[in-house]
C-alpha cells in the first residue's frame, strides 16, 4: 500500500509532499490530514485486462484544530475497484482522524484511527460453469449447479496508524519519513455464504521514504513499502532523481513489485499542485492473464 504522504505544509514540523511520488496516495489513518489546510486528491487506475478493471480513489484532508505544537486532523475517503468476468466489486466510505505533534523544529510524529463502510459484491450473471457445457457450447439457461447465498455484504472496518516525519531545517529537501498501520482491526466478516466463522485478517503494512539533495537542481529519492494479510504479501522500492526547474520539479522513479512488475513513475511538482503518472508492467507468472501489457495510474493532489 501506498507509503505517506502526497501532501503540502509549509511548515517544517508537518510532513512534506515532495517525499514521495504522488500516485502513492494515503490510506492510512497515521497520515491522514497531514496538510495543514484543505487538499483533495484523486487517483485513477486504467484497465490492464479482463481480469483487472480498474480503480477510482477520492478523498479530502483538511485542518481541524491547531493546539500550540499539535495538529488535529479530519479526512474522507472513497474508493472503488472492480476486477474479473464477474465484476467483483470493492467500494469503501470512511473517515479518518489523525493527531500529529512538533518533535522539536525538524520532526513530527503523528497518530490516525479509521472507520470506514465496506461493501463488496460480484454479478453471477457473467460466469459459466461446467454444468452448463451442453457437449457443444455454453447454455447460460442450464442450471449452473451452485448455490450461492449472497452476491454482496456490507461490513464496517477499523484501522489504525503511525507515522513519524523529519524534514530537515536548514535544508528542508532532506527528508524522510517512516510509517505503520494496522487495517481491519476489528476482522470483519465478508463473504457471500453462510459462514460466519469466516473473518477477514488484519492487514499489516509499513512504509518508509526518503528525498535527499545532492546539488541545488537534484535530489535522490527512494521509497520502500511492505503490506501482509493473512498468507499473503507483497513488496514495493523504488528510487530515482527529482529535478528542479524554479519553482517545478520532476521525478523520475523506477519501482519494482517484487516478483510480479516492474513500475517506472512520473510526478510533476508546481506550487500547492502534485500529478503523477505511472505504468504497472506486469512481468511476473500472470502475464498469462495481462499478456505483458501493463495499466497506468494517474494522480493529482
Amino acid at each position: 500500500m501506498p507509503p505517506p504522504c502526497c501532501y503540502r505544509h509549509r511548515t517544517s514540523t508537518i510532513p512534506n509532499p515532495r517525499s514521495i511520488p504522488c500516485t502513492s496516495i494515503p490510506r492510512k489513518p497515521g497520515f491522514s490530514g497531514a496538510t495543514g489546510g484543505c487538499r483533495v486528491f484523486t487517483v485513477v487506475s486504467g484497465k490492464v485486462c479482463r481480469c483487472l478493471t480498474g480503480l477510482l480513489r477520492l478523498g479530502y484532508d483538511t485542518k481541524a484544530l491547531r493546539l500550540g505544537n499539535n495538529l488535529l486532523s479530519a479526512g474522507l475517503l472513497l474508493q472503488h475497484d472492480q476486477a474479473g468476468d464477474a465484476a467483483l466489486r470493492w467500494t469503501q466510505l470512511g473517515g479518518l482522524l489523525s493527531a500529529a505533534h512538533a518533535l522539536g523544529k525538524s520532526g513530527s510524529l503523528s497518530v490516525g484511527f479509521g472507520v470506514t463502510a465496506i461493501q463488496r459484491s460480484f454479478n453471477i450473471d457473467q460466469l459459466t460453469f461446467k454444468n452448463q457445457w451442453d457437449g457443444d457450447l455454453f447454455n447460460a439457461s442450464l442450471p449452473s449447479g451452485e448455490q450461492f447465498n449472497r452476491s454482496s455484504g456490507i461490513q464496517s472496518s477499523v484501522s489504525a496508524g503511525l507515522n513519524w516525519h523529519y524534514e530537515n531545517e536548514e535544508t528542508p529537501r532532506n527528508t524522510i519519513n517512516l510509517g505503520g498501520a494496522l487495517l481491519h482491526l476489528n476482522r470483519p466478516s465478508i463473504n457471500f455464504s453462510d459462514d460466519a466463522q469466516y473473518q477477514m485478517p488484519a492487514r499489516i503494512t509499513g512504509a518508509a521514504a526518503a528525498t535527499w539533495m545532492i546539488n541545488d537542481v537534484a535530489d535522490v529519492v527512494g521509497q520502500l513499502q511492505f503490506q501482509r494479510m493473512g498468507v499473503n504479501q507483497e513488496m514495493v522500492a523504488a528510487t530515482g532523481v527529482r529535478y528542479w526547474l524554479d519553482e517545478t520539479a520532476l521525478r523520475l522513479t523506477m519501482g519494482w513489485r517484487v516478483g510480479d512488475a516492474i513500475i517506472p513513475a512520473f510526478q510533476l511538482e508546481r506550487g500547492s499542485w502534485i500529478a503523477g503518472l505511472s505504468y504497472d508492467w506486469n512481468i511476473s507468472k500472470f502475464d498469462i492473464a495481462t499478456q505483458n501489457k501493463g495499466g497506468f495510474e494517474i494522480g493529482l493532489v
